[in-house]
């Protein structure tokens, strides 16, 4: 971890990524722990998220640690308008990083939701991603330095999981959108982080009905190891355990890939055996 004002190997990390950060899902889980991170390698946050209250205590608690500034802006990422209502509300702020963490998911056969649910979840784990990159991504390329990070998960380098289809598959686009622009970013001073966590100890498990699997790493453990690679790397698979499943899956042929994936979802994050 960068101690504050460390230097990267181009500058301090408040230069190379402020002047201002945007996180979404900010209030708690990893995108707080993002979010701690940040402003304590001197970068100033604008937070988001649809917890009113909690946002509010996540500002107070970051200018309290770290003496910077902090603006909570409550809003529901599922609004086809969600860019344009950020982009108002910074204002003639520079962004110079930008977190896209918040999603949600669903545990259960396709169909055990109504439709309403999966048009939300296609709407904050996929649209809301795509807009605010779109809407700051350029100035970042413009300016000559910058940072984009995507927070998806385990689950998106199996191509389907069983009782977990929509969620996989919104995942799985994160993952392949955020390597597209990787690629296309080469050439720019602007760098993109793909974080793939496994099970976290974070308030998902209630909104998907699973329980924690028994290696679930902390918040503040996967945003620590995240940001530290933050202009090193592509990808970071978060905690050991993770990156040995990651690595085995990704060995097998694709029906064993997502019988075993399936498997490992229904007996440690259904049954809660493993």
């Amino acid at each position: 971890m960068y101690a504050e004002g460390a230097m990267t190997a181009d500058g301090s990390f408040a230069d190379r990524y402020g002047p201002w950060a945007l996180i979404t899902g900010a209030s708690s889980g990893i995108g707080r722990a993002m979010a701690d991170e940040v402003a304590g390698r001197g970068i100033p946050c604008v937070i988001l998220s649809n917890e009113q209250e909690q946002l509010e205590r996540a500002r107070d608690e970051l200018i309290a640690a770290h003496g910077i500034e902090v603006e909570a802006v409550c809003v529901d990422l599922a609004v086809a308008d969600v860019a344009d209502r950020i982009g108002a509300q910074l204002g003639d702020r520079e962004l110079g990083l930008l977190i896209n963490n918040a999603s949600f998911g669903r545990t259960g056969p396709f169909g055990s939701d109504e439709m309403d649910t999966y048009r939300r979840m296609l709407s904050v784990n996929i649209d809301a991603y795509v807009a605010l990159t779109h809407r700051f991504l350029p100035a970042m390329v413009k300016r000559g330095r910058g940072g984009v990070v995507f927070v998806s998960s385990l689950n998106s380098l199996v191509p389907g999981i069983g009782r977990s289809a929509v969620y996989s598959a919104t995942k799985a686009f994160e993952t392949s959108f955020a390597c597209g622009l990787w690629q296309e970013l080469l050439d720019t001073s602007v760098d993109v982080l793909l974080v793939i966590p496994g099970p976290t100890r974070t308030g998902f498990q209630e909104e998907a009905g699973t329980k924690l699997a028994s290696w679930a790493m902390e918040p503040a453990a996967v945003a620590g190891e995240a940001i530290e690679q933050l202009g090193q790397r592509l990808v970071h698979v978060a905690g050991d355990v993770n990156q040995v499943l990651a690595g085995s899956l990704q060995r097998l042929a694709l029906e064993p890939r997502v019988e075993i994936a399936s498997w490992v979802l229904d007996e440690a994050l259904i049954k809660g055996a493993l």
